[in-house]
Formats: structure tokens, C-alpha cells, sequence
């Protein structure tokens, strides 16, 4: 396309909810993008911080920034699935990205995914590939990643991969068309893993999601992640999927098929674990060694 002007207008949605130490980093990040055509909307889901005042400072003092428009909301809490619902019925973008309040998109993050989404009529869904980040902002320097992520590759995510989770996807920033959304609902209050719900009714639907191989998000890792919680999570997941109840067949051979794989590998399986647990010990003293301040 020969200007940036020319390129579909992308909502950037911030659900803001008491990350007042943080939202200012994600803000800054949808400043900084190289793609120019973007709309961004905050909405403060009734934060008990301080978050209103710091975001409300930050936009005030903003120069020169590049977007098409911006809109800040504070209302009190309905929580996040009526919050991006609302954000996606005020969105004027023909996509839409959702950031959480507490992580950061890298620069080119926008325009890598807009020009994949753009390149196949049905795709609804196109994400890519995360980096962790503390609570300080430190990770693992971009350059190592190059390194790190040479096996990263892009591919269609299709429905048996994402209901039995064999294909990673980064749905914390998932690039959306927001019709196609509109158009199933938008996303459901009773499920708190909404991104996870959304791509399962979107690839039932019959669209496509599609995830590239580039590093989109630092993804923030801190004490008050609510998706830490892993047997909630684990219970939250499976509530999901028996909401599709035509697929409980699916998922009893599916059962059946991992007891078989566990009965026939379980010392194999014990030697892996352990072998696992090693491989993440040294992992994680590497990862605190190389660890950068990144903003």
C-alpha cells in the first residue's frame, strides 16, 4: 500500500483494572508502533488503584502522537468480557487488538499482524509469539530471542489445536476483525479465559485464526496474574469446552487416547518429568542472568 492513511484503521483496546504501576508502559507501547492508522480506547473497569489519575496524567501530557483518535471511559467494575464487549461496540477499526493493562506490545507488533490478517479474507483471529517480562520490566534481551525463536514458525491454528492446546497462541494480544466478533455475540461474561472461548467459537464458526512467527508481546509474569492460578484455570478451560457439547464424543476418545499414552509410557513419562524439572531449573538461572531492563 503506498501510505500508511491507506492501511484499515486498528482499535488498540486497553482494559485498564488496577495496574496503575504499569498501564503508562502499555500506553507508551501502542505510541511507539510503526503502524500510523490507529484508534486507541481505554476503558478503567472501576479500578480501586490509582490507575485513573495515571492514566489521565499520561494523555494529557502526550505530543505529537500519531493516532487517529483516543478514548478514555472510567465507570465502575462490570468486569472484562463487558468491558472489551463495549470496546468493540464503540471501535471504529476494522480490527481490533486487545492489550492488557500490564503488558507491552513491541514496535512493530501492529503492523506485522495487520499485514497477515490482511493476506487471507478469513482469517478472524492473528497473534504470534510472546517474551516473558517481571514485574520490573526485565526480560531476556530482544536480541537473544532472535536466537531463541529460530524454531518459531507460522501456521493456521485449527480447532483440534486450540481444543486440545497442542498449537501455542498468544491470545493476550490477539489481533481481531471486529465484525466477525460482533457478528457471534462478542465475548461471554460467564468465562473468564474469554480470548480461549472466543478462538474456539470463531474456528467452529468456520473462520480461520492464524498465528506468525514473529515475537509480538512482552507478556508480564507477576503475583497478581489471575491466569497463574493453574488448577482454576485447568477447571475454567474444561467448563469452556463442554460449552461446545457437541464435541463431549470428541474429548472421551481423547481421554481415552491420552490414559493409553500414559499407561504404556509412565516410566518413560517419570524419567521425563524429572529430566523436565531439570532442563527448567537451568532454564530459569540462564533467563535471571540475561534478564534487561526493558523500558
Amino acid at each position: 500500500m503506498s501510505s500508511d492513511i491507506e492501511k484499515p484503521l486498528v482499535t488498540v483496546v486497553i482494559p485498564s483494572y488496577n495496574h496503575s504501576q504499569y498501564v503508562r508502559f502499555s500506553i507508551k507501547s501502542v505510541l511507539e508502533q510503526d503502524y500510523k492508522n490507529i484508534e486507541l480506547i481505554i476503558i478503567d473497569d472501576g479500578s480501586k488503584d490509582d490507575s485513573v489519575v495515571v492514566i489521565n496524567e499520561y494523555l494529557k501530557n502526550i505530543k505529537d502522537n500519531n493516532l487517529a483518535k483516543v478514548t478514555f471511559i472510567s465507570r465502575e467494575n462490570r468486569g472484562l468480557c463487558n468491558t472489551l464487549n463495549q470496546a468493540f461496540e464503540i471501535a471504529a477499526g476494522k480490527y481490533v487488538l486487545t492489550l492488557a493493562s500490564d503488558d507491552i506490545l513491541l514496535k512493530k507488533s501492529i503492523s506485522l499482524l495487520v499485514n497477515a490478517a490482511m493476506s487471507d479474507s478469513s482469517i478472524a483471529i492473528t497473534s504470534g509469539y510472546y517474551i516473558e517480562m517481571d514485574s520490573s520490566n526485565r526480560c531476556i534481551p530482544l536480541i537473544f530471542h532472535k536466537w531463541i525463536s529460530r524454531k518459531n514458525y507460522a501456521t493456521y491454528i485449527t480447532f483440534e489445536d486450540r481444543y486440545t492446546k497442542t498449537e501455542q497462541f498468544c491470545g493476550q494480544a490477539s489481533l481481531y476483525k471486529r465484525n466477525v466478533i460482533l457478528q457471534l455475540g462478542g465475548f461471554r461474561p460467564d468465562f473468564w479465559v474469554e480470548d480461549y472461548y472466543m478462538q474456539l467459537k470463531v474456528l467452529d464458526a468456520g473462520f480461520r485464526i492464524y498465528r506468525i512467527k514473529d515475537m509480538v508481546l512482552l507478556y508480564r509474569i507477576h503475583d497478581n496474574n489471575s491466569i497463574l492460578a493453574t488448577q482454576s484455570l485447568q477447571n475454567e478451560l474444561m467448563k469452556i469446552k463442554q460449552s461446545f457439547a457437541y464435541l463431549q464424543v470428541f474429548e472421551m476418545l481423547n481421554d481415552k487416547a491420552d490414559d493409553l499414552q500414559k499407561s504404556e509410557h509412565s516410566q518413560k513419562n517419570e524419567f521425563a518429568k524429572k529430566w523436565n524439572g531439570k532442563k527448567l531449573k537451568f532454564r530459569n538461572l540462564i533467563k535471571s542472568f540475561l534478564m534487561r531492563t526493558y523500558y
